[in-house]
């Protein structure tokens, strides 16, 4: 396993508590491809100045060598990279990467240490990895310099993140998985705008704005709060379960297993963004409820028109809400079976979708780990998509099953009907929690 020094380990944290927002589309700019290469050349430029002018130590090891530069330079030149590279190639049509980016220049950044937060960033974009293997990911497997930037960076810091995400490229679903986990960090980046304004208004001396800021706050948190709810009716529906009710009658510790598992695989982000949805469209809809309703949300919608700072960030929330659900609902129809994913071994709870999004130090240690998000939301018709459709192949219910299968065989539990029927005939789904 790799270890990193205290610089190193600070320039990691930084650079990843940083990325998820460098990655919302520039709409304002048109970054043209002769821009893209001057700016990448003049890159490459530097670092092979750098390896000419600095000692770099552990030359004799051909990854993971130490480059003798400052860290504020380095963490200028991920900057640079990332914006004036990355994300402008993110935003071109094109499928592929244009050619002056070489399978041999991305090979020369990950041979330093330094720059390793670098191959999570590529192991995100299909663009990036088929660049790096030379071919798709369906065909990846025979691909020397793929399986050489496998070996190498499974065993690396990011080894959780990369190694979902080479899953993802290997089965062609990379394109869906990495839109939706933008969509998530974005809605991060909105939660986040709103909590600082809510933090400057509670500052003020004049009653007004503290009023507004108390407003601003109940909102949050009554957005925030939504996966919880969602959760414990969840828990709710479950103890009515003919599983664990029949657990619970034979043995309460089995019950109390089964239940903690199923909340710990429990998780709907469609519903979760249906509900955000809807609370945030009470905050304008409904306007002669409103005039009439002293609350502190109705005073939130009475006090913001179109033109205030917090009407434009709510906006803003809600339309990166509803792209997060296209996002979703895409990444669902391409999605890799589930039967599929439970073949793999079993996912670490820091392996699983979740960013929370207004937490600074989790926010870090989930991007560090694994770069996701969670969503929720009660009793709420949310739009047709094809996950609702599935039957009997969710993780959820394979877990049920399979904990059925287990109490049958010690002659606690003889079902009726087929496993997991009942309360259970909808499957749960359990791809990315959006934990918002």
């Amino acid at each position: 396993m790799i270890t990193y020094n205290k610089i190193e380990l600070l320039l990691l944290f930084k650079f990843n508590l940083e990325t998820p927002m460098l990655f919302k589309f520039n709409k304002s700019s048109a970054h043209k491809s002769e821009q893209i290469s001057r700016n990448y050349h003049r890159l490459m430029l530097q670092l092979k100045t750098w390896e000419t002018n600095n000692s770099s130590l552990n030359l004799n090891e051909e990854y993971f060598r130490t480059l003798d530069v400052d860290i504020t330079v380095i963490e200028k030149f991920y900057k640079d990279f990332t914006d004036n590279v990355i994300v402008p190639l993110d935003q071109q049509p094109a499928s592929a990467l244009p050619e002056f980016i070489t399978q041999e220049d991305i090979f020369k950044l990950l041979s330093y240490k330094i720059f390793m937060p670098l191959a999570q960033i590529f192991a995100e974009r299909e663009k990036w990895m088929r660049r790096i293997a030379g071919t798709d990911g369906k065909n990846a497997h025979t691909s020397e310099s793929y399986n050489k930037f496998k070996k190498i960076f499974l065993n690396s810091h990011h080894k959780f993140v990369i190694k979902e995400n080479l899953f993802h490229f290997e089965h062609d679903t990379l394109k869906y998985h990495h839109e939706w986990q933008t969509a998530k960090r974005q809605i991060a980046k909105e939660i986040k705008s709103l909590r600082t304004l809510q933090e400057n208004w509670k500052e003020k001396k004049n009653k007004t704005d503290r009023k507004k800021a108390s407003a601003l706050f109940d909102f949050l948190d009554n957005f925030e709060s939504i996966p919880n709810r969602l959760r414990s009716r969840e828990e709710e529906r479950f103890k009515q379960s003919e599983a664990y009710k029949n657990a619970l009658s034979t043995d309460k510790l089995k019950a109390i297993e089964l239940l903690n598992q199923h909340l710990f695989d429990y998780s709907n982000p469609q519903e979760e963004l249906a509900e955000r949805l809807k609370l945030i469209q009470t905050l304008y809809d409904c306007k002669i409820l409103f005039e009439h309703n002293h609350n502190p949300i109705g005073w939130l919608k009475n006090q913001f028109n179109v033109e205030t700072e917090v009407y434009k960030n709510l906006a803003s929330l809600e339309q990166s809400l509803k792209s997060a659900e296209s996002a979703f609902s895409a990444y669902m129809e391409h999605k890799i079976p589930k039967t599929a994913m439970i073949s793999t071994e079993p996912r670490k709870e820091s392996e699983k979708d979740s960013i929370p999004l207004t937490d600074n130090d989790k926010l870090a240690k989930s991007v560090s780990e694994n770069q996701s998000t969670s969503a929720s939301n009660p009793e709420i018709q949310p739009q047709t998509n094809p996950v609702q459709n599935k039957k009997n192949t969710g993780k959820v219910y394979l877990k049920v099953q399979e904990y059925e299968e287990n109490l049958r065989r010690l002659g606690l539990f003889t079902p009726k009907t087929p496993p997991c029927s009942g309360s259970l005939k909808k499957p749960l789904t359990n791809e990315n929690r959006i934990a918002l």
